[in-house]
């Protein structure tokens, strides 16, 4: 079959290589009896790996040290190390990604807390609580939440503040999830000393 006979053919289905759908207008598709569908397993061992590779680097110092060594510098105590199991991680976001990162932080012997407004079946070594709660416990927080209306900047300026000083912010999710604006001003005030994005809220621009 052509091209010219393809598109003379109703749209059905869109299918998306990937887990979330708010790059898609559902709703509009919805209404012209279009389906919708994603996959729900799509990358979530990388997504997992990914945030737990930002944890480390932090924890260990190897972006200061990387820096540090490609301007000819070395002074260990510069990086402020941490220990991983005197740390409280908090995730947002308990799907399959979220269940993933907590089953593999446990490894480290940190402490595990978990928000999510569908918590599903309890893990076994992880705290559920509400997320401010959440805020106010973590050295680390890590977001794994979906983009959807009410997730728009839930991780803003009041909720940051929650946290310890000196944290780590890390987005594996979706951009607008957490508020650059406040992220930056958390960074400036030394509220986080940190933060791991897989995603920009202004994304595709750059």
């Amino acid at each position: 079959m052509c091209s010219s006979d393809l598109s003379s053919l109703p749209l059905e289905i869109v299918a998306r290589l990937g887990v979330g759908l708010d790059n898609i207008a559902v709703q509009a598709a919805t209404d012209r009896g279009v389906w919708v569908t994603n996959v729900p397993d799509y990358c979530v061992e990388e997504v997992s790996d990914h945030a737990l590779g930002f944890i480390l680097s932090w924890t260990r110092g190897l972006n200061h040290f990387d820096r540090e060594v490609r301007a000819g510098h070395w002074n260990p105590a510069s990086a402020k190390l941490k220990r991983l199991a005197n740390l409280t991680c908090g995730i947002v976001g308990f799907g399959r990604i979220g269940r993933l990162t907590a089953r593999k932080l446990s490894a480290f012997g940190c402490r595990l807390l978990a928000y999510d407004p569908f918590p599903g079946a309890p893990q076994p070594g992880v705290e559920p609580m509400d997320l401010d709660s959440l805020m106010r416990n973590s050295d680390i927080v890590v977001v794994h939440a979906p983009l959807v209306p009410a997730t728009k900047h839930l991780i803003d300026g009041e909720r940051l503040a929650l946290m310890r000083p000196g944290g780590l912010l890390i987005n594996v999710s979706r951009g607008a999830v957490v508020d650059t604006a406040a992220v930056m001003e958390a960074l400036t005030s030394g509220r986080l000393s940190a933060v791991g994005l897989d995603v920009l809220e202004s994304e595709p621009q750059v």
